[in-house]
């Protein structure tokens, strides 16, 4: 009987148990609340424990919550041990401390831009809100001071606070801007007349102070935009016009063509060093963007080379001139000469100036192409005279060049008093390339032949006095020091000229 007694017993406790636990469960609301637990509380990243844990507050810390999901709140700011965390919380360990009051409660700067503004809600132009735009639309930039839920700032505050709404151009001109006054979502409209990236922006004074700026993009409207079609003429001239037409419809090219001396044109291309024309005269295209067509051009016609065609060559000189034909090359040219007293020539381009005056030679193809060019002849200076420089050191040089593709070359030096007379005396020689590189040094008397060789073409010749003493024999007309050497004097004996 007792067994049975107490087993009755157990059983109503534990339904009474039961029913008080379910009883005590509580209802929460959003507001401000206190960690009421010694050992702190958890912060979760959900409303459960289930949730993984962002943080933990300690016993005392204050927060706001702005969502109630059964027992847990959420909170945008709470202050934990690492750091202050944002997640949900168990209000079963907490302290409720009244309702959200404007200093407490967070409110957000929200602008954005819609394509609707008046007539419509912040909540409908919402809905329409986009980031791009076309070139030319009108479009509304909103602005609106808000808690977490979307509540407006005057519905949970009695305070006063000031909207600013502007938008800026592309290159960061104001285009238009307007303060409300107790304000807290409102709107201006502006058209979008440059494509490009704008910023638009709300800036809130007042009981509370903030600026948001975003931006937006504002792109070419490609049923309404023109293009512009520019011709290059890429080293030619009279190139044709450029032509202004409407976005992806087709247009001809024009049919006009550039010219250029000595060249083909082929055609048109976007790259300007193109060997092979994209496009043709007449040819069917549409634009996207501006865009500059470059002629593209083949080398057409006949062109003669010669390293020396240009340094005027004098009586004597003999040398190669080298053909070549474009596009398409041949072996088979005919060389002729105006006036062969002044220029020979042979068919294989070999030229040998004759006397001094002027000559045109025109090289010929078998399909008509030709070339002409005009060289002048000069008598070759075979003489240079000079003082000697103070001292036993040539400062200075004479150019001596050597008659072209012809065999070896000497000069002859001399030396001369103060009276003019030419004397027997040695003078000091250093020979040089064009270049300046050493090719030989050593002593020579006055009227010895030097020679030059056919290694070079060019050469540089360095007189100086043979240091004291320097004694001459020689006849009664020559004297015995060469300290009393006036001048020297060099001449181009065979196969060179002066340069």
């Amino acid at each position: 009987m007792t067994k049975k007694i107490i087993s009755i017993i157990l059983v109503i406790m534990t339904v009474f148990t039961s029913l008080a636990i379910s009883a005590s469960a509580a209802s929460y609301s959003t507001g401000k609340y206190s960690v009421s637990e010694s050992n702190g509380i958890n912060v979760r990243s959900g409303p459960g424990t289930s949730y993984s844990k962002v943080g933990a507050a300690s016993r005392g810390v204050t927060f706001n919550v702005t969502k109630i999901r059964s027992n847990w709140g959420y909170t945008s700011s709470i202050r934990c041990t690492n750091g202050t965390r944002s997640g949900w919380v168990c209000l079963d360990y907490c302290s409720y401390k009244g309702s959200n009051s404007s200093a407490s409660r967070a409110t957000y700067n929200n602008v954005f831009a819609s394509t609707r503004g008046s007539g419509y809600s912040l909540s409908q132009a919402k809905q329409y809100e986009s980031s791009t735009f076309t070139k030319g639309s009108f479009i509304y930039i909103w602005g609106a001071l808000q808690d977490a839920n979307g509540n407006l700032y005057n519905t949970y505050s009695s305070k006063v606070c000031n909207m600013t709404l502007s938008i800026y151009r592309p290159n960061g001109s104001l285009a238009y801007s307007y303060t409300y006054n107790n304000c807290c979502v409102n709107w201006i409209g502006r058209k979008l007349d440059v494509a490009g990236t704008w910023k638009i922006q709300c800036k809130i004074t007042g009981a509370l102070s903030g600026t948001n700026t975003r931006s937006i993009t504002v792109k070419e409207d490609s049923s309404s935009a023109y293009y512009t079609l520019t011709y290059n003429a890429n080293g030619g001239y009279n190139a044709p016009a450029s032509q202004r037409v409407k976005a992806n419809s087709a247009f001809r090219l024009r049919y006009e063509k550039p010219s250029r001396s000595g060249y083909t044109f082929l055609g048109w291309s976007t790259d300007r060093n193109a060997t092979k024309p994209s496009f043709y005269p007449g040819g069917s295209v549409g634009l996207r963007n501006n865009v500059t067509l470059y002629a593209v051009w083949e080398k057409y016609g006949v062109e003669i080379y010669s390293s020396y065609l240009y340094n005027y060559p004098t009586v004597g000189d003999v040398y190669y001139l080298r053909a070549q034909a474009y596009p398409n090359n041949t072996s088979q040219f005919k060389w002729y000469t105006s006036n062969s007293s002044v220029i020979a020539i042979n068919q294989n381009g070999k030229m040998t100036a004759k006397s001094a005056g002027t000559a045109t030679i025109t090289v010929k193809t078998p399909d008509g192409r030709s070339k002409s060019v005009t060289i002048k002849v000069s008598n070759a200076s075979k003489w240079q005279t000079g003082m000697f420089d103070s001292g036993y050191t040539a400062y200075g040089y004479t150019t001596i060049k050597l008659n072209k593709n012809v065999g070896d070359a000497s000069i002859k030096i001399y030396t001369y008093d103060a009276m003019g007379w030419k004397s027997n005396g040695q003078m000091h020689i250093t020979l040089r390339s064009a270049s300046g590189a050493w090719l030989w040094e050593g002593d020579i008397k006055s009227g010895d032949t030097l020679k030059l060789g056919s290694n070079y073409l060019e050469y540089r010749v360095y007189i100086a006095k043979k240091k004291y003493p320097n004694t001459i024999m020689g006849n009664s007309s020559d004297f015995n020091n060469i300290g009393a050497c006036q001048k020297w004097a060099i001449n181009c004996s065979k196969n060179s000229y002066i340069g």
